[in-house]
């Protein structure tokens, strides 16, 4: 698996590398589970959401704001 890992022992999944919603917005991923008698395949869809991940920019710096205080 390029994506993901699986615990042979207990079945847990986990990331190996971070996703990137702007690359990839949903992937299929095949898992085979087996046992003594029998192998059991299924595809599962993951839909990758997004997180803000690039800095905020700002034009025309400096940037500079002036916040009155409120007092109650």
């Amino acid at each position: 698996m390029r994506f993901f890992s699986v615990n042979k022992d207990t079945g847990v999944v986990w990331l190996r590398q971070q996703l990137d919603r702007e690359t990839k917005s949903e992937m299929q991923v095949e898992f085979f589970v087996s046992d003594t008698h029998e192998v059991v395949k299924d595809t599962v869809n993951i839909q990758i959401g997004d997180v803000n991940d690039n800095a905020p920019t700002f034009h025309g710096q400096p940037y500079s704001v002036h916040i009155p205080e409120v007092r109650n």
